[in-house]
């Protein structure tokens, strides 16, 4: 057995330490891949056809379902890697106008 303050014990010490945190910030949550190959984490109701929007003064993509008719209501927050802190504004995505219900 490693000694207590060998850099293996602390190591597996840190790892235990990193999933811990990893579960605890996913807890509830759902992993998915967007359609272009970024990952990310979202609401566990979240669904496949469920669509990811950078809405303006929002600090975080969303994730909206749509009703039928039109209109969206909102699942959720997400995170998306490559598409946080204005970076969906910067990749300069087509914009369009939603109605939320």
């Amino acid at each position: 057995m490693p000694h207590e303050s060998s850099p293996e014990t602390r190591s597996i010490a840190y790892t235990r330490r990193y999933v811990q945190e990893i579960r605890s910030r996913i807890h509830r949550r759902r992993v998915f891949l967007t359609g272009d190959g970024h990952l990310g984490t979202g609401p566990e109701d979240l669904r496949e056809g469920d669509v990811l929007c950078g809405m303006m003064g929002a600090e975080v993509p969303l994730a909206l379902r749509e009703n039928g008719s039109g209109q969206y209501s909102v699942v959720g927050e997400t995170y998306v890697d490559g598409c946080m802190d204005g970076e969906v504004v910067e990749k300069g995505l087509a914009m369009r106008e939603v109605y939320l219900v």
